[in-house]
């Protein structure tokens, strides 16, 4: 289970901040309203680090581009005879 601890020590510190360090403090960061995204302790953090976060409606998931992607993504695979087995076959399915 990912809590908003988890979230800052294992995506943001690691991942996000060196990210924004490199492209810039132009980018803004979207993330939406679960709640290790929106707990006070991860925005906090955000805060702390100059994290220009996009503001997001809650309940809101047809606004976020990405969701559209997996949406097609998993309908490809579950259209796949026979159907990806294992990690190595889903990532080939994936990659068509």
């Amino acid at each position: 289970n990912l809590n908003a601890q988890r979230y800052i020590d294992q995506i943001l510190r690691p991942v996000v901040i060196p990210l924004i360090q490199q492209r810039g403090r132009h980018m803004h960061f979207q993330q939406d309203n679960a709640t290790p995204h929106s707990a006070r302790l991860t925005q906090n953090f955000l805060q702390n680090n100059s994290v220009n976060v996009l503001a997001w409606p809650a309940n809101s998931p047809d606004l976020n581009p990405i969701e559209h992607l997996w949406d097609e993504l998993g309908r490809r695979v579950r259209q796949r005879q026979p159907p990806p087995r294992n990690v190595a076959q889903l990532t080939a399915a994936l990659q068509v």
